[in-house]
């Protein structure tokens, strides 16, 4: 797992949370009840809503880090609220040639769940990280992970944009 900081200028970060404003109240959500797998979902009764970015922004996040991420044919970039109760459990993200996610809100309680948790490949132990704002995971090993449970009734979702590098053997 590689973890970058300061992944996206304040320009885009901005732009991220104009583009939230918008969609927020919109009827352009999708959600992780009905999109997972259940094996994502088990033990987990929140969930998580998903949308595109739009394509200008996701072109602009592509760009910033491109240098930071193994080579793929096509990048997915997506909005994720983790709502009450919503989490992920373990997977390896294998139908991915990468995973990455960077976080969006400014700050994030440690009480309030959401945790990062994964198993190092090389030394199989478990690691955990805080969701810190413009801190990118770049999950390019296949990693085993998850994010823990969210309280049920958070001050505000966890947001997170949601990347997926695709090859097309994959």
């Amino acid at each position: 797992m590689k973890i970058v900081f300061d992944t996206l200028s304040d320009e885009i970060i901005q732009r991220i949370v104009g583009e939230l404003n918008i969609k927020i109240p919109s009827p352009l959500w999708n959600t992780s009840t009905v999109l997972w797998d259940n094996v994502l979902k088990q033990g987990l009764p929140g969930s998580v809503m998903t949308t595109p970015v739009a394509e200008d922004l996701a072109k602009l996040i592509e760009d910033s880090i491109k240098d930071k991420v193994p080579k793929y044919d096509k990048m997915i970039v997506q909005f994720y609220l983790w709502q009450g109760s919503s989490g992920i459990a373990i997977h390896n993200d294998e139908n991915h040639g990468f995973g990455a996610t960077i976080y969006i809100n400014n700050s994030w309680h440690p009480n309030s769940g959401g945790w990062f948790i994964w198993q190092d490949k090389h030394n199989k132990e478990w690691k955990t990280l805080l969701p810190e704002k413009n801190v990118m995971v770049v999950n390019d090993e296949q990693e085993e992970h998850l994010v823990t449970a969210i309280e049920p009734y958070p001050p505000e979702p966890r947001v997170t944009i949601q990347i997926w590098g695709e090859i097309n053997d994959k």
